[in-house]
């Protein structure tokens, strides 16, 4: 086979396709009936009236006379254990994958390999895995960029798999991945590059995952762990039974809105130091929903000693096992170095209190260094047990007073476990007014 390769010059996608199947390349017809899914698996979209047949669904993603824009597409569905897919070129292509609404089944430990200039959108079907599946996907670019993009008309099951759907870690150059679509029984998260060689200053890679999707499963659904990774959600929902939805170690994290559940675990966990290859760990969030109902777990929680940049403008926290368990939405393990941090929560809804054992007095977090720092900027209220930051409210009435209260909220001193402001009243005792506490 090697002798072979080097005779003829052959790339090794179509060596292997040459010596199972035969030629990859397929003749050219006028007719998508020419196509029967009789006797074919999928057919190549080579012009407006111009098609490929290929026996195999394998002959045609290894076919290398396919053009940039061409489209691949099912004509049944298909369970594939003996070939690997791998899409690859020696120059840049886009091709899409149409699963024509069925479904494509990987097993056998074989997968759909993303490699060199090859920008992959797959839509319109079902992806799933058989018995022996480890990933459906695999990034494997390592000489040029690559893409990915999952249509939001295809649903993706990750029963059976033993890895995570996507794997990174093989791929070693820049890649775009951009995740829509309903995702079900996903157990292993969808995209792994723990073990990847990409993330470091000297390679420069880049792995940015774009996501807007629906998810659910049984463990944690991203883990982003890897320096030199940005993952940017823009909505959708996401619901995990165990683990977190999110557990960032290195890299960056971007939300602009969705919602985020965990049933067992806090639902964002930011838990490790934070730089690898020079780039800091971060956490923006603008907007969403962020509960947990495990208990003890907290919306949001940084076991973390090196945060590089957090920020919160927007969103709805809510810890607690069945909204019975009064706990605080925010949970921080590292004061020393979060209290560094300047102005950090700008606005958001907060159930109970903002954060949980809060190391404070008069408004200021003290380090064991003796410097200061304030959490929450600007001006917060409360309504009903939620704490709002950035509402100018500051006025409440009691109705289980005899008379009218006006209370102003003002951040002064720290009282027991939970962080409590204790409020200047305007007293006029003579009515019976009395001093109250709002959670902070």
């Amino acid at each position: 086979m090697k002798n072979l390769k080097n005779l003829l010059g052959l790339s090794l996608i179509s060596v292997v396709a040459f010596a199972i199947m035969g030629n990859a390349s397929a003749a050219t017809v006028n007719s998508i009936s020419a196509c029967s899914a009789d006797t074919n698996q999928a057919y190549a979209k080579i012009s407006s009236n111009q098609y490929s047949c290929y026996q195999y669904l394998a002959n045609a993603v290894g076919d290398t006379t396919l053009e940039d824009g061409s489209t691949i597409v099912l004509l049944k569905d298909v369970e594939e254990t003996v070939n690997n897919l791998v899409f690859s070129s020696d120059t840049a292509k886009n091709i899409t994958l149409d699963l024509n609404g069925h479904s494509l089944k990987m097993g056998n430990d074989k997968a759909i390999q993303v490699t060199d200039n090859i920008n992959l959108t797959i839509k319109n079907g079902k992806l799933g895995a058989l018995t022996g599946a480890t990933s459906l996907i695999v990034l494997k670019n390592t000489g040029a960029t690559a893409g990915l993009t999952i249509a939001k008309d295809v649903t993706v099951n990750g029963t059976n798999l033993s890895h995570a759907v996507i794997n990174g870690a093989l791929m070693s150059k820049k890649a775009t991945v951009n995740i829509n679509g309903t995702w079900e029984k996903i157990d292993h998260e969808i995209m792994d590059c723990t073990a990847s060689p990409a993330f470091s200053a000297a390679t420069g890679t880049v792995l940015t995952l774009n996501v807007n999707a629906k998810v659910s499963g049984n463990g944690q659904i991203f883990g982003v762990d890897a320096g030199h990774t940005t993952l940017n959600i823009t909505g959708g929902e996401y619901t995990t039974t165990t683990g977190s939805v999110i557990n960032l170690t290195n890299g960056i994290v971007n939300i602009e809105d969705g919602k985020f559940t965990a049933e067992a675990d806090h639902t964002i966990q930011v838990a490790q130091t934070g730089t690898d290859a020079g780039v800091n760990t971060e956490l923006n969030i603008e907007k969403g929903t962020f509960t947990t109902t495990g208990e003890g777990k907290y919306s949001l929680y940084f076991g973390i000693s090196n945060l590089g940049d957090f920020s919160i403008s927007g969103g709805t926290f809510t810890s607690g096992k069945d909204g019975k368990e009064q706990l605080a939405a925010i949970g921080i393990s590292d004061w020393d170095f979060i209290a560094k941090q300047e102005d950090i929560i700008t606005g958001g809804k907060f159930t109970y209190a903002v954060v949980d054992d809060v190391p404070y007095a008069d408004g200021k977090f003290y380090t064991s260094e003796g410097a200061t720092a304030s959490l929450v900027k600007g001006d917060y209220a409360t309504e009903n047990g939620v704490v709002i930051v950035g509402k100018t409210d500051t006025t409440t009435t009691d109705p289980e007073q005899t008379g009218d209260e006006t209370t102003e909220k003002n951040p002064q001193t720290y009282d027991g476990i939970m962080s409590y402001v204790t409020l200047a009243i305007s007293s006029l005792g003579a009515l019976g007014f009395a001093t109250k506490k709002v959670l902070f």
